[in-house]
């Protein structure tokens, strides 16, 4: 299938994708893709965009619907979303999180769907964890939280109570000395409740406490994480 000429194409689907089920204003979607550009203009281009983009899906192009003058949809019924899977049944589905939404799309409308959809994310992982109960698959949930969000600190104190009631002490200090440094970073401190915890587990093992007056610029930087939301081979197959 010939791509779009230009990104604005790209992103035109993956709003109706994301917004799929309900109809959009064609207003509304010329405002979200050109923010900066007057009424008129923007209309204009949204329409030489979606010619663009039919044509681009050829005979696919009709799981675009125009319900009306002013309004398009997507025809969900005709393809295969993952993302409205994950959408309808995170905990379930939370396999299909494969890191950030549309990464490398930079355009305003996206963040609040990208944090909207990691958060989902997350607290699947999560729930799926309680359920576990003090299994070290529920560590494995925990942690892969952690990775995405470090400064989960509830999440935090709830590895380390899973870690050290397993035997795994060492490990389970080890996640708050990194919690603690994503904190400082940013010139926090962890709660009491979790620095009482870390306390208690350090006793155990005879370790000395953590020095007070390490200083953020002393801590070292985490190494980021890099990821993105949804397999090419998805992305290639809704186009």
């Amino acid at each position: 299938m010939p791509s779009p000429r230009t990104r604005k194409g790209l992103w035109l689907l993956a709003l109706l994708a994301l917004r799929a089920t309900r109809t959009q204003e064609r207003e509304t979607l010329a405002s979200l893709l050109w923010p900066d550009t007057d009424d008129m203009t923007a209309k204009a281009n949204l329409r030489r965009t979606l010619t663009d983009l039919r044509q681009a899906l050829g005979p696919d192009s009709e799981m675009i619907l125009a319900p009306s003058l002013t309004t398009l949809c997507l025809d969900t019924d005709a393809c295969d979303i993952d993302l409205l899977r994950f959408d309808a049944a995170p905990q379930k589905e939370w396999t299909l999180y494969q890191g950030e939404l549309l990464e490398g799309c930079r355009e305003e409308w996206v963040y609040p769907e990208r944090q909207a959809r990691q958060e989902s994310y997350l607290k699947a992982r999560e729930a799926i964890a309680q359920e576990l109960g003090n299994s070290p698959a529920a560590a494995e949930h925990l942690e892969a939280v952690l990775q995405v969000d470090p400064l989960r600190e509830e999440t935090a104190r709830r590895l380390m109570e899973l870690l050290g009631s397993s035997g795994r002490v060492p490990e389970a200090l080890g996640v708050y000395r990194q919690l603690r440094k994503s904190l400082l970073e940013r010139r926090l401190t962890p709660e009491p409740a979790t620095t009482a915890l870390f306390e208690r587990l350090r006793k155990t093992l005879g370790t000395p406490s953590l020095a007070v007056s390490e200083s953020p610029e002393s801590v070292a930087l985490p190494a980021p994480v890099t990821s993105f939301f949804g397999r090419q081979a998805e992305r290639d197959a809704v186009l």
